[in-house]
C-alpha cells in the first residue's frame, strides 16, 4: 500500500514540477514512478499527456475569458457608472472615466481618484449613509502606519446591486487614494435571465407507469415563510456528534457542468462564493466549514445533499426534509429539518441565499 500511495504521488508532482520548470527532476520522479508501478504489474496513466491536457484546457479557459472580457467591455465601457445612489465621496477628485475590470473574476465598474481626507473620514462619510434598505459593512487596518478603510453598501433586495470604497493612505503622503467600484449588473442580469428561462422549461412527459424519485425531489408542501435578508441563515446541524449554528446562506452556478445547477450553501462560515465557478472551486476552498450544500437543478429540485463537518464532506440520502418553496432564478428562501425518522442527526433552520 505504501508503495501504491508512493507511485500515485509521483504522477501528481511530476506534471506540478514540470510547470515550475523542474524538468530533470520531473522526468526522474516520473521514471522512478512508472518503473514501479511496472514492476507491481500495474498500469499508469501517461502524466506528460495529463499534464498537457491540462494545460491546454487552461489555455483555451483563459483564452475564452479574455475574449469574453473584452467583448464586456466594448458593449459596456461607453455606458459605465457607478449606481447613481451611491454615497457621495468628499472632495473626490477621479483621475479618469469609469472603467470596466475584472476584480476577483467578476466584471465591475471601477472609478479611481484621490482625496486630500484621510481614510478614516471618507469611510467616516460613507457610513452616513446607512440605510434599513441597504446593508453596510466597514472594514479596516493599520499596519506600520498604512491605513486602509473598505467601506461597502449592498441592496437587501438583490445583494449584486452594491459599491465598495476602499481608501489607503501609505506614510508620508498627503492624499487619500481611493477606489470605488460596482458589480456589472448587465451581466447578471443576463445569468438571471438564463436561470429563468431554464426553470420555466416545461417538464418532458412521464412514461407510463414510470414513477419519479421522492428522495431530494422538491416536496409540495406550501412555500415557508423565511424573514430573513439575504445572505444569511438562523438554525443549528448536529452531525456525528458535531453542532453547528448556521448563520450564513450563499449560493452560485457550476459553470463547469453541464447542467448548470445552482449549489446552496447553509453554513456557519461566511464563504468567498463570488469567486467559485464550480465546485471544484468549492473542494479546493481551505476553510473548515460546517454546513449543508444542496444541488438544484433547473427545475428547482433537490438533487444531491451534501453535509461538511469536522472538515470533512459527505452526501447524505433521506435525513433531511427540505423544502425551497418556488426558488426564482436567483433567489433561494427555504427552511431544511432533520427527517422525523433521524435518532442522531439534528437538523432546524431557516435560510436565504442568492446567487452571486
Amino acid at each position: 500500500m505504501k508503495i501504491l500511495w508512493c507511485i500515485l504521488a509521483a504522477l501528481i508532482v511530476a506534471p506540478l514540477a514540470f510547470g515550475q520548470n523542474e524538468d530533470k527532476e520531473a522526468e526522474k520522479t516520473l521514471k522512478k514512478a512508472e518503473e514501479a508501478a511496472k514492476n507491481m504489474g500495474m498500469s499508469v496513466p501517461d502524466a506528460r499527456k495529463l499534464f498537457e491536457e491540462n494545460a491546454r484546457q487552461e489555455a483555451a479557459e483563459k483564452a475564452a475569458e479574455k475574449r469574453r472580457h473584452e467583448e464586456v467591455v466594448a458593449k459596456y465601457s461607453k455606458s459605465a457608472a457607478l449606481p447613481d445612489w451611491a454615497p457621495k465621496t468628499p472632495q473626490f477628485t477621479a483621475s479618469g472615466r469609469a472603467t470596466i475590470k475584472t476584480i476577483d473574476e467578476q466584471e465591475k465598474i471601477v472609478v479611481t481618484g484621490t482625496s486630500p481626507l484621510s481614510p478614516n473620514a471618507l469611510a467616516d462619510a460613507w457610513d452616513t449613509f446607512k440605510s434599513e434598505k441597504f446593508r453596510h459593512e466597514r472594514t479596516g487596518s493599520d499596519i506600520n502606519g498604512q491605513v486602509t478603510q473598505i467601506v461597502t453598501h449592498s441592496s437587501m433586495e438583490n445583494p449584486l446591486e452594491a459599491v465598495r470604497m476602499e481608501a489607503e493612505r501609505k506614510p508620508g503622503e498627503k492624499a487619500t487614494r481611493v477606489t470605488l467600484s460596482s458589480p456589472l449588473l448587465e451581466q447578471e442580469e443576463s445569468l438571471d435571465d438564463h436561470l429563468s428561462e431554464e426553470m420555466s422549461e416545461p417538464e418532458a412527459p412521464n412514461p407510463a407507469g414510470a414513477s419519479k424519485p421522492a428522495e431530494n425531489s422538491r416536496a409540495p408542501a406550501p412555500a415557508p415563510t423565511v424573514d430573513l435578508p439575504v445572505g444569511s441563515a438562523k438554525g443549528s446541524l448536529t452531525y456525528e456528534g458535531a453542532t453547528a449554528q448556521l448563520k450564513f446562506a450563499s449560493a452560485f452556478v457550476d459553470q463547469k457542468d453541464e447542467r448548470k445547477p445552482v449549489i446552496v450553501l447553509v453554513t456557519d462560515q461566511k464563504l468567498p462564493v463570488e469567486k467559485w465557478k464550480s465546485e471544484f472551486d468549492m473542494m479546493r476552498d481551505q476553510t473548515k466549514w460546517n454546513g449543508l450544500v444542496f444541488f438544484v437543478d433547473k427545475e428547482g429540485s433537490i438533487y444531491r445533499t451534501d453535509v461538511h463537518t469536522k472538515g470533512r464532506q459527505a452526501s447524505v440520502s433521506g435525513i433531511f426534509d427540505v423544502n425551497l418553496g418556488k426558488p426564482q432564478a436567483k433567489d433561494f428562501a427555504g427552511t431544511a429539518k432533520a427527517s422525523e425518522s433521524e435518532k442522531e442527526t439534528k437538523l432546524d433552520v431557516m435560510f436565504h441565499a442568492a446567487v452571486k
